[in-house]
């Protein structure tokens, strides 16, 4: 069963897949890189872009970053140990 929670800053989407006594599975993010799925989840203030970036799908939390309050999709697939300080991010766990 998929589940999809958001893994805060700087943490990796394999320890709050672990925390909740699941798996992140990377090839399952196809089914929550979107932007109906972001949004579910975060404001996203100012949309929803494309970005390359392996720990997209995400929300931009840090002011000082052009892509400030924007949720993020991607077309690569997403790596389970990705993290960023400046991003939540929405994990893909089984």
């Amino acid at each position: 069963m998929l589940g999809s929670g958001v893994c805060g800053r700087c943490v990796a989407r394999s320890t709050t897949c672990s925390q909740a006594g699941m798996r992140c599975e990377s090839h399952e993010f196809w089914f929550i890189n979107s932007c109906a799925e972001l949004s579910q989840h975060f404001a996203c203030e100012q949309g929803c872009a494309l970005v390359l970036g392996p720990d997209v799908p995400n929300y931009v939390e840090d002011a000082q970053l052009s892509t400030f309050q924007k949720c993020l999709v991607t077309q690569e697939e997403p790596k389970c140990q990705a993290s960023h300080p400046g991003t939540s991010r929405l994990c893909a766990c089984t």
